[in-house]
């Protein structure tokens, strides 16, 4: 796919120690959540981050493999960004 690229997310540690295997999701509106698996996994002991293939861009986020979310909420991270 000529449109294919390379994404790479973090996430704070301490948020996403619940996910055993974490991997990346892409919102596709006529399926919902679709997982584009993750080709790199690395923490550094603040921040992991995962790396996968997507053949468009869209919305995404980090969760656990194999479990695509059925609902999120999205918060006011403006705060975080400076």
């Amino acid at each position: 796919n000529s449109n294919a690229a390379t994404i790479t997310l973090w996430a704070l540690a301490s948020e996403a120690a619940e996910l055993e295997t974490p991997s990346i999701f892409r919102y596709v509106e006529s399926e919902g959540w679709v997982e584009l698996g993750n080709q790199f996994n690395d923490i550094d002991g603040e921040y992991i981050y995962v790396q996968a293939d997507t053949p468009g861009f869209s919305n995404f986020l980090i969760a656990k493999e194999g479990e695509a979310p059925t609902a999120i909420t999205l918060s006011d991270f403006s705060a975080h960004v400076s």
